[in-house]
This record gives structure tokens, C-alpha cells and sequence, in this order.
């Protein structure tokens, strides 16, 4: 068991050491406790310009990125449809196995919300744990697409494609490179499990409302960016994470702009305090469904342990936990679940910790708050998943790529390749 308290060590060191590291960049962000500018040149005290574009500019933009997110979506879906007829040799048409290959797992649950609600008895109450922003969706989405499914898949593709949209902006507002922006989108649709953004799970819907919330803070918009950031809170619990970022940039793009006079700084903080409020506000209307259902505001943490075995536990004896399970005989597992929640874990830290210096502070604060949580769960069977709608590592990987072009066509191809094996692995029920 030695080998188990050194990587519960080595992940507790790298937190704490990395935790560190973080703090520190940050604070020479603010201007009463270190530099006056970023390591990227932004002023402390200003948000960042936004990139400007005509209303033809944007449309053709969205046009461009439409066509590449709907074509790399295409090409899943066939390379899943062609693998699963080699495999499981069961013929039938494109359109007859599409049900067949992707209606798995939460899909079922998110389906089974937009059709019927939340139930307080029987079986369905335990759906409750699934927050209802996204089978909202659906629901509307069929009055236009009658199926469910396809609603679903729908709704996916509409918000994948302007999470990409938004990316785009938010990343050349950041660095006025082109370049980097759309090579942040190839990342967001190359990353392996990038499968989920197309099918009936929360992914793409989560990563619209982070990457909106972050380029309308990044400008010091923030109604705006409350108001997506309570959207993320009310699509999956990651989202009040991102009440950090946004604290944080209040504090940087307004610490010389507060005013003496202690009336004129309460009209100043206020609306800025209501519009932070927003993100947190997310979660208590989830709490507040909790209640009106059961009348338990928090019956959602009972059934997360009785149905669902989960609970918050200590990450770093989580990342153990999966370690041991990699020496298990369930290879399919080992393969689909446990080596890429191991791995991915210690690649996020290192994208995290080697961008530090290139990006600004709040996407490193961010991403370090929900890798951290992301890995707290006691049953962790879906920690790349949840890499998935950390937006900023696609971000951190462009910028890698566009110094190390060199190796950016061996990343790439790399990239792909997971992608297509951890497809196959979805039908074969190993990764979740």
C-alpha cells in the first residue's frame, strides 16, 4: 500500500505547490500587492478591448465555424457508425443504429426530465440530482423537433457551435491572434471525449454558458457575465466555480476606481455585488426545486449516496483509489475509465501550471478550482468528462501547439486517434 500514499503525496504536493504558484501570479495582478501589468501585457486596471466586427463579419464567422463544427461532428458520428457495424455486426442504416450507438447512460435521465419533470416517488425522484437547464432545453426544443433524442442532440449542436463561437471571440480579444483562436476550437472538437459535446449530455451546453460568462467578464460586462454564469450554475454544479474568475477580476479591473467618498463606493459596489450574486443565485434555485419537490432543500445529497454511491470526498485518495483499480482484470474499464481519470488529472495540472505566466490569472484560477472539484467525488467514474468543459485547457493547448509547431501535426493526429478509440469505447459502455 506504499504506492498508494505516494501518489495521494504527489497529488497533495503538486495542489499544494501549484495552489501556491497561482496565488502568487495573482497578486501581482492587484496593484497594492505586486506589478502594475499581466505577463500578456493587459493593464491591470481596464478590461480587456474587445475584438470589433461588423454584424457581416460575425454572421460569416458563425457561418465558418458552423460548417467545422457540424463536419467534425459528422465525422464522429460516421467513424462511431462504421466501428460499431465492424464490431458488433449488426447492420442497418446510419440513421437506424445513430439511436442505438449514442442513447446511453444520463442521456436516458435527461430525456426522461424533458419528458415527464421531476418526480418526488418511485424510481425517477433519484433524477433529481441532474440540474434542469438542459432537459429545459429539450423540452422546448421539442415543440420544433418532436423525438426527444433528437431534440436533445439538437440542442447539443446548436450550443456546440456557439461555445466555438464564443471561444473564438473570447480568445482573440485575449491574444488579437487568429491563429490561436481557431486553434483553440480544433482542441475543443479534437479533445477526446469531445463525442459528448454531440449527444444528449450537458457538455456543450455547460461549455457555452463558461466561455459566455468569462469573454463578457474579461470585458467588465458583468450583468452579462452574471447572467450566464447563473446559467452554468443551473446546468451542472461546476458552474458556481465560476464566482472566483469573477471576483477576481472585479477586484483587478477596479482597484484604483474606488471612490473616497463611503456613499459613493456603496453606489459604486452595489450593482456589481448583485450582478456577482447571480452565479450562486444559480445554485439556489436548484435548491429551491430540491424543496418544492421533495420539501428537503438538500434531498439531492441523499440520493447522490443511495442511488449513486457519490458523495465529496478527498481528491487526492480518490486519484489513489483509481490508481489501485487500474491494477484491476476489467481491462475494457482500465482502458475507457480508470487510465485516462488517472492521467488526465496530472496532464491538466501540468497545461495549468506550464500557462500560468501566458494567459491571465483568472482562467489559471478557474481551471485550478474545478480540476480540484472535479476530482473530489467518491465515485469518480467521470473525470475526463469533466476535463471536457474546462474550456481554458483547450486555450492552454493552442498556445502550446503555436510555440511547438513542430509537434502541433503529432499532437493533432494524437488527438484524434483517442478520440476515435474513446468513441468505441462509449458503446461498449466503459466510459461514462
Amino acid at each position: 500500500m506504499s504506492y498508494i500514499l505516494s501518489i495521494e503525496f504527489l497529488c497533495l504536493f503538486l495542489i499544494i505547490t501549484s495552489g501556491l504558484y497561482i496565488a502568487w501570479n495573482a497578486c501581482h495582478q492587484l496593484s497594492w500587492l505586486g506589478a502594475a501589468q499581466t505577463d500578456i501585457g493587459i493593464p491591470i486596471n481596464e478590461p480587456v478591448v474587445p475584438w470589433r466586427a461588423s454584424w457581416q463579419r460575425n454572421l460569416t464567422l458563425l457561418i465558418q465555424i458552423t460548417c467545422v463544427v457540424l463536419l467534425s461532428r459528422l465525422i464522429v458520428y460516421l467513424v462511431a457508425y462504421l466501428a460499431f457495424i465492424a464490431m458488433k455486426d449488426n447492420g442497418g442504416g446510419f440513421s437506424d443504429l445513430f439511436k442505438h450507438i449514442w442513447w446511453r447512460w444520463d442521456s436516458f435521465h435527461y430525456m426522461n426530465i424533458a419528458d415527464n419533470g421531476y418526480a418526488a416517488e418511485g424510481k425517477d425522484r433519484y433524477l433529481l440530482v441532474f440540474y434542469p437547464l438542459y432537459p429545459a432545453l429539450i423540452a422546448v426544443m421539442k415543440g420544433f423537433v418532436a423525438d426527444t433524442f433528437y431534440a436533445g442532440v439538437t440542442v447539443s449542436l446548436i450550443n456546440l457551435v456557439l461555445s466555438c463561437f464564443f471561444l473564438f471571440k473570447l480568445v482573440l480579444n485575449e491574444f488579437e491572434n487568429e491563429a490561436i483562436a481557431w486553434r483553440a476550437i480544433k482542441y475543443l472538437l479534437l479533445f477526446p471525449f469531445s463525442f459528448f459535446t454531440a449527444i444528449v449530455y450537458t457538455e456543450s451546453t455547460f461549455l457555452l454558458m463558461s466561455i459566455a460568462c468569462f469573454y463578457y467578464m474579461r470585458q467588465g460586462y458583468w450583468w452579462q457575465a452574471g447572467c450566464f454564469g447563473l446559467l452554468a450554475a443551473l446546468t451542472r454544479n461546476h458552474g458556481v466555480l465560476l464566482l472566483a474568475p469573477m471576483v477576481f477580476e472585479m477586484l483587478r479591473q477596479h482597484q484604483q476606481q474606488w471612490p473616497s467618498d463611503w456613499q459613493q463606493r456603496i453606489k459604486f459596489i452595489a450593482p456589481k455585488l448583485l450582478s456577482l450574486a447571480l452565479i450562486p443565485t444559480g445554485i439556489l434555485l436548484y435548491l429551491v426545486l430540491n424543496k418544492w419537490v421533495t420539501g428537503d432543500w438538500f434531498r439531492f445529497l441523499d440520493y447522490q449516496k443511495e442511488n449513486w454511491h457519490n458523495g465529496f470526498g478527498y481528491f487526492a485518495q480518490n486519484i489513489s483509489g483509481i490508481f489501485e483499480r487500474i491494477q484491476g482484470t476489467n481491462y475494457k474499464m482500465v482502458a475507457g475509465t480508470w487510465w485516462p481519470t488517472f492521467i488526465g488529472f496530472f496532464l491538466a495540472i501540468a497545461l495549468i501550471v506550464t500557462s500560468i505566466r501566458k494567459v491571465p490569472s483568472a482562467y489559471v484560477i478557474y481551471s485550478f478550482c474545478y480540476l480540484l472539484i472535479s476530482y473530489s467525488p467518491t465515485w469518480l467514474l467521470s473525470g475526463p468528462r469533466y476535463l471536457m468543459g474546462l474550456f481554458p485547457l483547450f486555450i492552454f493547448m493552442a498556445l502550446w501547439a503555436s510555440k511547438h509547431k513542430s509537434l502541433e501535426s503529432l499532437l493533432d493526429i494524437s488527438l484524434g486517434v483517442f478520440l476515435a478509440l474513446f468513441t468505441v469505447l462509449f458503446f461498449h459502455s466503459v466510459v461514462y
